[in-house]
Formats: structure tokens, C-alpha cells, sequence
């Protein structure tokens, strides 16, 4: 009963995103619906993902469960409708270190796929970030990728502000795309409640765990593997860095799911036999749902 209440609950509508706001106050019942395909297309990225890039290669269904138990079933806000844009995202960026040709489509939808996320949640912006990391990681030096990537983040800004300027709201284009950084703030300290600080402090601390028992591995690795771990490890770290400096740290938390789900997945699949794994899965997980 406790998972159901959390799974219908919607979120508030935001001053920050109007696609939200349009999307929250539709019918319930067909919102609920839609929360479920947007799960099931969550799990699905997630294993196709993973099998697709060699992530994890022992326990396939593993990184769907991890998943799932670190939603919490909160498929009804912004961060989690943007996560199926996320896992898009990280997949192009993928495809490029597998087919060791770094094709430019690739970076322009993954840009597109950013662009489409900040629509829903600007607190997904700081993706733009790990693509430009990726280059790095990825040693791509030519400029004209980055120009690609900005010119795949624009094109949903686009049609967004022409949409904006037939309604009339042109002047809440910028406050409707600025992410929720409050230097003045410590992440913790703005929680409203007791379970909020609480999900807050076991998360953060089953990320840096994973985290940390994650990095050691990534050496023995084949160097496309490295380069996606580097890349995911990044994006995880950089979300988790900026849930410190907001006053919205439930929604940064939530962006790092997806990268948090391959690298908690191979954290568990390390351990042997499986149902250890699963023992340690449940274990870790069992807060959050308590809190959430």
C-alpha cells in the first residue's frame, strides 16, 4: 500500500518547469498509466543498456531491480519522465566508444536528449557538462563537436521559446530553464522533514560506497569499458556534488539514478554468489523505501 500511495503521488506542480505544470494536471488515472510506461521504458533502457555496452555482464537483470528500488517508485516527477531522455543520452555517448568512430549524430541527439531533459527538470542541465567531459575522457579534440552538442540542446530550446512566444510567455523562457543552485544553502539544511534528511544521508552514503568500491576496479578494465565507467562515474559525481548546493537536493539525487544504477549494479554483481547480491541489494534498499 505504502509503495502504491508513493507510485500515484504527483508532484507539485513547479515555477520552474511549464511542460511539468501542463503534464500534472492532467487526469490522474491516465497520468498513472503513463508513469507506468514511463517505468517500464526506464527498465528496458536500462537492460538494453547495459547488455548493449558489456556494463554488466553476470547478473543482466540486476541493474533493472537497482533501478527500480532506487526510484522508489517515484515515477510521477519531472526527474523521473526526464530519466528515460538520461538513459538516451548516456546510451549515444556509449555508441561512440563501441564503435570507436565518434559519429557526429551521436553528440547532436545527445545534446537533443539534454535539450528535452531541462524542459521537464533545468536541474538537467549539468548533462551538458558530462558530454563535454566525455570528450574529454573520449579524447575527441575536434570543435566542431562541440557545436553539434550545443546546436542538439538548442533545437528543443527552440521550438520551446517559439511555443512561448504564441502563448504570450516569452518572459518566463529563462526562470523556466535556470537550475535550482543556492550557494547560500547546504543541501541538508533545506530539507523540509525528518525522512527527507534521512533518504537524503543513506543514499548519499550507498552512492559514495558504490562509488568508491566501483573505482578501484576501473584500471583491470578494457579501455572501452574504462571509458564508459569514467563517464558514468562523472555523472553520478557531479549530481551528487550539486545536491549539496541547492534547495532542491530530491531532484538532483533523482537525476543521478541512472548513472547510480550501472555503477551500484556493478558494485553488487562483484560480490559472489548471487544471492548474496540480492541479500546486499535488499539491505541497501530497504531505507530508502522507509523514507522516501
Amino acid at each position: 500500500m505504502l509503495l502504491n500511495i508513493k507510485f500515484l503521488h504527483i508532484s507539485a506542480p513547479s515555477d520552474k518547469s511549464l511542460f511539468w505544470n501542463w503534464i500534472s494536471s492532467g487526469n490522474n488515472i491516465v497520468i498513472s498509466i503513463v508513469a507506468m510506461v514511463i517505468l517500464l521504458l526506464c527498465v528496458f533502457l536500462t537492460i538494453v543498456t547495459s547488455q548493449n555496452n558489456s556494463l554488466i555482464t553476470k547478473t543482466s537483470s540486476l541493474p533493472a531491480a537497482v533501478f527500480i528500488f532506487l526510484s522508489g517508485f517515484r515515477m510521477l516527477t519531472p526527474e523521473m519522465f526526464a530519466a528515460v531522455l538520461i538513459f538516451l543520452c548516456l546510451y549515444r555517448i556509449m555508441e561512440t566508444v563501441n564503435e570507436h568512430a565518434y559519429r557526429e549524430m551521436d553528440f547532436l541527439s545527445a545534446g537533443t536528449m539534454v535539450g528535452l531533459a531541462c524542459l521537464l527538470t533545468p536541474n538537467a542541465l549539468y548533462y551538458i557538462f558530462i558530454i563535454l567531459i566525455s570528450m574529454f575522457i573520449l579524447r575527441i579534440t575536434n570543435i566542431r563537436y562541440i557545436f553539434l552538442i550545443i546546436l542538439g540542446f538548442g533545437l528543443p530550446m527552440f521550438f520551446y521559446a517559439i511555443a512561448l512566444t504564441v502563448t504570450g510567455q516569452l518572459a518566463l523562457f529563462i526562470p523556466s530553464l535556470t537550475p535550482d543552485y543556492s550557494f547560500a544553502n547546504i543541501a541538508i539544511t533545506s530539507l523540509s522533514s525528518h525522512g527527507e534528511n534521512t533518504y537524503y544521508i543513506l543514499y548519499l552514503a550507498i552512492a559514495i560506497i558504490a562509488i568508491l568500491m566501483t573505482f578501484p576496479k576501473i584500471p583491470s578494465m578494457t579501455l572501452s569499458l574504462r571509458e564508459k565507467y569514467l563517464i558514468i562515474i562523472f555523472s553520478a559525481l557531479i549530481a551528487l556534488a550539486s545536491s549539496f548546493f541547492t534547495n532542491n537536493c530530491t531532484s538532483f539525487l533523482l537525476l543521478s539514478v541512472p548513472p547510480m544504477t550501472f555503477i551500484l549494479s556493478f558494485f553488487l554483481s562483484e560480490i559472489k554468489p548471487f544471492w548474496e547480491t540480492l541479500l546486499s541489494l535488499l539491505i541497501l534498499m530497504l531505507p530508502l523505501f522507509l523514507f522516501l
